[in-house]
């Protein structure tokens, strides 16, 4: 049987045979990283059968022991993977490198991805029930049918809401830019789209074509044209928010704790300091 692999960074190791592991400079990301080459979801490494996977996300590319990726690549113990300035060590035996060995705090996953699903999408989910509904009680009045209604509402919430995400994330990195005493390449509003799309997929196209107007229209004929509204959006969120948040989960994983007295011979989780390239 192959020993399990993880990822050493900042005093810290990883593994990489449980779900999938977040590197960029979002604290989201499992493993944060800072610098000017480093994107904010910079790349992602996923289990398989096979071994851990290492995926490019970044327009500044992610190098496997000196060579850029130019695609998906398998990790090997004792393979380096470079992201910016940052060498990141992948080993079967973290403990070798004198670190403190680390275990996944129970419970401290699902905090952390709550309080970051909230953060990221609470406020614009929340403003974009009351443009639902405005729209819906607008185009009731005008003399739109209930799948009209449910339509017009449907697409008006959903450009509000990928609007705000696109505008917030945008605004960040202007920001950013701003602070290098730089102007904000436009490979960057191409790159904050392309986030958009990798986040939400298929999932989207469904629940904004088939999910989410049929939930309308239904809570509209029933309930009336405002609870009709709310109530047929908690259904389409409920059935949404579950694909989405369980594609993207890897961004909102668990972060490690160090753990007391370990045993090193039967150590499964172990760190190695994060190297700097100079």
């Amino acid at each position: 049987m192959t020993a399990p692999l993880f990822l050493v960074h900042n005093g810290l190791a990883t593994p990489l045979s449980n779900g999938a592991v977040a590197i960029g400079r979002l604290e989201e990301c499992q493993v944060v990283l800072d610098g000017r080459e480093v994107s904010r979801r910079h790349a992602r490494i996923v289990a398989t059968p096979e071994g851990p996977l290492l995926v490019d996300r970044s327009r500044f590319g992610t190098e496997v022991n000196g060579s850029r990726l130019a695609a998906p690549a398998l990790l090997r113990d004792g393979d380096l993977v470079g992201v910016g300035d940052y060498s990141l060590a992948v080993t079967a035996r973290p403990w070798d490198l004198g670190a403190e060995p680390v275990v996944a705090a129970l419970g401290t996953g699902w905090r952390v991805r709550v309080a970051a699903w909230r953060r990221r999408y609470g406020p614009t989910e929340a403003l974009g029930a009351a443009v639902a509904v405005g729209v819906a009680l607008g185009s009731r009045a005008a003399g739109a049918g209930l799948p009209l209604a449910a339509f017009a509402a449907t697409l008006t919430e959903a450009c509000w809401f990928y609007g705000t995400l696109a505008w917030r994330d945008l605004r960040r990195e202007r920001s950013e830019a701003a602070e290098r005493g730089s102007d904000l390449p436009p490979a960057v509003a191409r790159a904050v789209v392309r986030d958009l799309v990798l986040e939400f997929g298929a999932a989207e196209a469904v629940d904004s074509l088939v999910l989410r107007p049929i939930c309308y229209a239904a809570g509209m004929h029933w309930l009336g044209t405002v609870p009709g509204i709310l109530a047929g959006k908690i259904v389409a969120d409920l059935l949404f928010w579950g694909p989405v948040l369980s594609v993207c989960h890897w961004r909102f994983g668990a972060r490690p704790v160090p753990q007391p007295s370990p045993d090193r011979s039967r150590s499964t989780t172990s760190t190695r300091p994060l190297i700097r390239r100079d």
